[in-house]
């Protein structure tokens, strides 16, 4: 449907903001292949636990959508 004819350097340079969120997304999802007692405390720390938010921490509530 779309034809892309920038490399990955002008993608960059053109769309930062949209590149720096797929790094993001591909580190994490890299991150979540790890095995499970490697990644389950820090992936812990990044979800909105219930028992976090209401304790405090309500940043988790919107950190999930990005």
């Amino acid at each position: 449907m779309f034809v892309r004819t920038e490399n990955a350097a002008e993608f960059k340079r053109f769309y930062p903001v949209t590149f720096t969120l797929i790094c993001i997304h591909i580190a994490l999802w890299l991150l979540a292949a790890l095995p499970s007692h490697l990644a389950e405390s820090f992936i812990h720390q990044l979800i909105g636990v219930n028992s976090l938010i209401s304790q405090g921490d309500y940043w988790r509530l919107f950190t999930p959508s990005f």
